[in-house]
């Protein structure tokens, strides 16, 4: 059985491996004007990879508008902006429907999702 995906839960991640680590700041800059500047409620989050510091992500979650893969305006203005700045990619996600059983823990009590189960 193949996973299906939940119509609801999406998540666009605008990631960028800056050119010059002294950059972050302006990443920074970026997240801030570009989600202050929503016209409807958003919900994003920016991390920096722990490891690699020049590496940064910024997390969009979203409810499904019917608009299923397209990339949200917010998140192609961040990306537009990055792109001088250093490799970056952009992305749409959406969740596999049953894979909140995942969530924290593997859980022995708890069963895989049918599609996950070998035929």
């Amino acid at each position: 059985m193949e996973p299906q995906c939940d119509p609801i839960s999406k998540i666009e991640v605008v990631q960028v491996r800056l050119f010059d680590i002294n950059d972050g700041h302006k990443v920074v800059g970026v997240f801030l004007r570009e989600t202050g500047s929503s016209q409807h409620p958003l919900q994003a989050t920016l991390y920096q990879s722990p490891t690699i510091r020049n590496d940064w992500s910024i997390c969009f979650w979203r409810a499904d508008s019917g608009n299923s893969g397209f990339k949200s305006p917010e998140a192609v203005r961040c990306a537009e902006t990055l792109r001088p700045l250093g490799f970056v990619d952009h992305a749409v996600w959406q969740q596999v429907r049953g894979s909140e059983t995942w969530k924290n823990h593997l859980s022995l009590e708890r069963s895989a999702p049918e599609w996950s189960k070998a035929s």
